[in-house]
């Protein structure tokens, strides 16, 4: 089975032409203790893009908009 993940996020190290680089991703609901629709949800895989190429450990950000 493929594996094609959208990501609209252009801020994460992870997007590659909108398309998920990770190997594995991460969601968590963003705190609701009943996640009703995608806005509810996380990316816990996220890291930010930056121009040095340094590895960082990135904030959760709202998946609704990355994928």
């Amino acid at each position: 089975m493929s594996r094609v993940i959208k990501c609209l996020c252009e801020e994460c190290f992870y997007n590659n032409e909108h398309n998920c680089s990770a190997d594995a991703i991460e969601i968590h609901s963003s705190g609701d203790l009943r996640v009703k629709s995608a806005t509810g949800t996380m990316c816990k895989t996220f890291k930010p893009r930056n121009d040095d190429n340094k590895e960082k450990t990135g904030d959760m950000v709202d998946i609704y908009n990355s994928l």
